[in-house]
């Protein structure tokens, strides 16, 4: 009993210094991190189709960026994405978003006002039927104004734009319109060798900013 008394101690003094030696570490970069999914990612559509599911969202959040993005919890503020600033004109009937330059996708595109407006309008089509298009049912109108500058006017004065943006299931993510067009089908489709190498594609180099 005597030993199990004086072992138990010193276990518990070594733990804790093994615990304060690792807090005191200075962060390192590489390695991989391991995180378990309740089931495959069905498909990743960026939004533009119907809801993928659990596991393929919570990855697109690597994949995607989009205008405006969330702090973590428990702040949770709009704050800038591939916009690096917004103006609200005419009570929010108009906003206007200045782009981050020098953004390409990993195919080798540029992301510019252009293709921000694409998919923001592939969003609203019918067509696409995006499971999220209800939230952008009150934009009327969306221009590039030039490669950097992005016009979306509202059917009526609104504040709900920049929480839908930056909150509302990733808001709208952008993704190259050229991978779009060459992958056809089987951009949305994980299951082939061809589509995962299209799905680096969709990624966005932010480097730049």
């Amino acid at each position: 009993m005597k030993t199990c008394r004086l072992v138990l101690p010193s276990v518990l003094i070594v733990l804790v210094l093994q615990l304060g030696l690792s807090w005191a570490q200075t962060p390192k970069y590489g390695g991989t991190l391991r995180i378990a999914l309740s089931g495959e990612p069905a498909f990743f559509n960026a939004n533009q189709g119907p809801a993928p599911g659990a596991p393929a969202f919570f990855i697109s959040n690597s994949l995607y960026n989009s205008l405006l993005t969330l702090t973590p919890p428990p702040e949770l503020k709009i704050v800038p994405d591939l916009a690096k600033s917004w103006d609200v004109l005419e009570d929010g009937r108009t906003y206007v978003f200045h782009l981050q330059e020098g953004v390409k996708f990993h195919d080798g595109t540029d992301f510019n006002a252009q293709v921000a407006k694409w998919n923001i309008d592939r969003i609203r089509d019918p067509e696409v039927k995006a499971w999220v298009r209800p939230y952008y049912e009150d934009i009327d109108q969306v221009e590039a104004v030039d490669t950097s500058t992005l016009r979306v006017r509202m059917k009526e004065p609104s504040g709900a734009l920049p929480m839908a943006l930056a909150g509302y299931f990733q808001g709208i993510p952008m993704v190259s319109p050229q991978a779009v067009e060459q992958y056809g089908e089987d951009w949305s489709n994980t299951t082939s060798t061809c589509s995962c190498r299209s799905l680096r594609i969709w990624w966005i180099s932010t480097n730049a900013r």
